[in-house]
């Protein structure tokens, strides 16, 4: 006697086998236990042992499905409860009913997503997007252009704000961590302002729920003198602890204010050009 151990690597789609009337030797047995072997070993690996699972119709999970590897489905995955894949999920159609948490990309290959939960989780992805309208202001800035640029103009020595809301960049639950204007002083200071440009991450709430309004962080523009902040700068506003946007409940905005002093440093010209906002998400919502 001897034992048979199955190869998690090989898959043998057929065998061949004594038929009727042929000699039925060992060697012949061996084939066909050794064929069994490596199939169950191969299936074991995929549904147990942490490798991918392959589907080429659909999977319906009646409870939690937890898949160590990649889960590649040809038809619909359907999961009652919580979905967690350690690699990639690729599917045709994705229903789960709590939340789903996919360790690699969810490609949905023409079908559709769906959530009861309305969420997916997926690992850490860092985005910086540029943005520079639209615009509000207080009447301190005005719309301008030059040759190949559009800006805002501060018009006022006295502060004055102009806004950007980031509610249609920056997705729900998204952790924001830095955002960056794009600034220039006008000419012809003989000092640095008294009082310099800020730049200010504001929250809104919108009701009742959640935080109060107010000011999430902000910074002063750090030019360290006239040349430096009458040539195009940036005021970086990196935040300390990365801010969670819940959209659902509050505004968020941008806000950049003017410079002011009361005295003979303070000059209007000042041109600010846009932001770039750069958050960190690891979940996706539905709404």
């Amino acid at each position: 006697m001897s034992t048979v151990t199955g190869n998690s690597a090989a898959y043998h789609a057929s065998v061949e086998a004594p038929d009727d009337g042929d000699e039925r030797d060992a060697e012949a047995l061996q084939v066909i236990a050794e064929a069994a072997m490596d199939n169950t070993a191969f299936l074991y690996a995929r549904v147990v042992g942490g490798s991918e699972v392959i589907n080429t119709g659909g999977l319906n999970v009646a409870g939690t499905a937890d898949i160590a590897g990649s889960a590649h489905v040809g038809g619909s995955l359907t999961v009652d409860g919580n979905l967690t894949v350690h690699g990639t999920a690729n599917v045709h159609v994705l229903d789960v009913d709590l939340g789903a948490d996919v360790g690699g990309d969810v490609v949905v290959t023409g079908g559709s997503v769906t959530s009861e939960f309305g969420y997916f989780l997926l690992s850490p992805k860092t985005v910086t997007i540029a943005i520079d309208g639209p615009a509000e202001t207080d009447d301190g800035w005005e719309f301008n252009r030059s040759t190949n640029d559009f800006f805002w103009s501060s018009t006022s020595t006295s502060q004055r704000r102009i806004r950007l809301c980031l509610n249609a960049v920056v997705p729900r639950n998204a952790n924001i961590t830095q955002i960056v204007a794009r600034f220039k002083g006008a000419p012809g200071h003989s000092a640095l302002p008294g009082g310099m440009p800020t730049l200010i991450l504001y929250r809104k709430r919108i009701g009742t729920t959640g935080a109060a309004s107010g000011v999430v962080d902000s910074t002063n523009d750090g030019s360290a003198d006239t040349t430096a902040y009458q040539a195009e700068h940036n005021i970086t506003l990196t935040l300390g602890t990365p801010h969670t946007a819940d959209t659902s409940t509050h505004s968020y905005y941008a806000v950049i204010t003017s410079e002011s002093d009361g005295g003979s440093n303070a000059i209007a010209g000042a041109e600010f050009y846009g932001l770039r906002v750069t958050y960190t998400y690891s979940r996706v919502d539905r709404q």
